[in-house]
């Protein structure tokens, strides 16, 4: 769901408030970190008009400093996945060409390896 959207299911009562679904966006990765033992689990939103991907919920490395940062929407496996509405996870993220070392050092964190997984909304 971009931004947009986000906001008129927030006046429209089907959401809730906007801290509710930030509450549960956090509780999400909060959550798929534990289960995966991961050192950090994070949820971007897409930006339509502005054809970003937004940091929305961090959780582990990054959690204080990355929400609100955007991405251009094609970089990276988060940018792969978009595109292609598929999940990926990745071993080694060296030998991948779609890893955006560079995005990544812009958040503080580099991975090694990753699992990524679209979010779809209707």
């Amino acid at each position: 769901m971009d931004e947009s959207g986000f906001r008129a299911a927030v006046a429209a009562g089907t959401l809730g408030s906007e801290d509710e679904h930030r509450a549960l966006l956090q509780s999400i990765v909060d959550v798929a970190r534990a289960i995966f033992d991961a050192k950090a689990s994070s949820i971007f939103l897409l930006d339509e008009d502005a054809e970003e991907l937004v940091f929305e919920a961090v959780s582990g490395e990054g959690e204080g400093d990355l929400i609100g940062m955007r991405l251009p929407a094609s970089t990276g496996i988060a940018g792969w996945v978009l595109v292609t509405r598929q999940p990926l996870a990745i071993d080694d993220l060296s030998n991948d060409p779609r890893f955006s070392r560079g995005a990544a050092e812009q958040t503080g964190y580099v991975p090694n390896a990753m699992m990524a997984v679209p979010l779809l909304h209707d």
